[in-house]
C-alpha cells in the first residue's frame, strides 16, 4: 500500500502526506501505469463533459491543460530542461549542468509549445476518446522501462535506482491487460518504440538516465499515442 501510495503522491498532486524516499517511489514503479489510468480516466471525462457544451478545440485545451495543472507539470518539465540539455549542451557534462538549471531556454521553450499544440491537435481528432485513458497508463510504462534498462546519469540515489524487474513486469503485465481489453495494442508498440529512441538519445549524450529524461519520454509518448490514435 505505500508504494501504491508514493506512486499517487509523486505523479499527480493529490494531497497524500505521508513522507515517501526515492525507494518507496522506485518499488511503486508497478504501480505507475495504474495512476496513468486513473489520470487519463479524469481526463477523459473532462473531455466527455465539456465536449457537449464546448467546441473539441476547446474542449481539447481543457484536457490538456487539467492534465498539466493534476501532474504539477511534471512531465513538461522535465521536457523542457532534457531538450535544452540536448540543444545547448556540447558535451555530457554542459548537457546535465543545464538541465540542472531550474531556467526554461529556447528549445525547452520551443519544445513545450510544439508538443502542447501537437497534443491539443491530437485530442481534437480523436475518434475514440478512450485513448485519453490508454496513453496516460502506457505512457507511465516508458519510465519504468528506461529506468531498469540504463544507469541513472549522475550517479545519486534516485527512483530509478530502486526500480527492478518486478517493476518492470508488474507494469508491462498492466499496460498489456489494459491495451487488450481497450484494443489498444498498437499504441503500447508506440509507447516502447518512443522510449527505446530517447533512451539511445540519453545513452549516448548523458551516458544514461536522470528525472528529466524519465519525464521527457512519458510526453512525448503519451503525445505519440494520441497522434496515431488520432488517425
Amino acid at each position: 500500500m505505500k508504494s501504491f501510495l508514493a506512486a499517487i503522491a509523486f505523479l499527480t498532486r493529490l494531497p497524500i502526506r505521508a513522507p515517501f524516499t526515492a525507494e518507496d517511489v522506485g518499488r511503486g514503479a508497478i504501480f505507475f501505469p495504474l495512476v496513468g489510468a486513473g489520470i487519463g480516466g479524469l481526463q477523459w471525462a473532462l473531455w466527455s463533459g465539456a465536449v457537449g457544451y464546448l467546441t473539441p478545440l476547446v474542449a481539447a485545451t481543457l484536457v490538456v491543460a487539467f492534465g498539466a495543472w493534476l501532474t504539477r507539470g511534471l512531465h513538461w518539465d522535465g521536457l523542457a530542461d532534457f531538450v535544452d540539455g540536448l540543444g545547448g549542451g556540447w558535451t555530457r557534462e554542459d548537457a546535465l549542468r543545464i538541465m540542472k538549471d531550474s531556467r526554461i531556454g529556447a528549445f525547452g521553450g520551443l519544445a513545450l509549445i510544439l508538443v502542447v499544440v501537437l497534443k491539443v491537435a491530437a485530442i481534437e481528432a480523436l475518434a475514440a476518446p478512450l485513448a485519453l485513458i490508454v496513453a496516460p497508463a502506457l505512457a507511465r510504462l516508458t519510465p519504468v522501462i528506461l529506468g531498469v534498462a540504463l544507469p541513472y546519469a549522475r550517479g545519486s540515489d534516485a527512483p530509478s535506482a530502486h526500480t527492478g524487474w518486478i517493476a518492470l513486469g508488474g507494469s508491462t503485465a498492466t499496460c498489456v491487460g489494459l491495451a487488450w481489453v481497450l484494443d489498444s495494442l498498437p499504441l503500447l508498440g508506440v509507447a516502447v518504440g518512443v522510449s527505446v529512441l530517447i533512451g539511445v538519445i540519453a545513452r549516448r549524450r548523458l551516458g544514461g538516465v536522470t528525472g528529466d529524461v524519465l519525464g521527457a519520454c512519458v510526453e512525448l509518448s503519451e503525445t505519440a499515442m494520441l497522434v496515431v490514435a488520432g488517425l
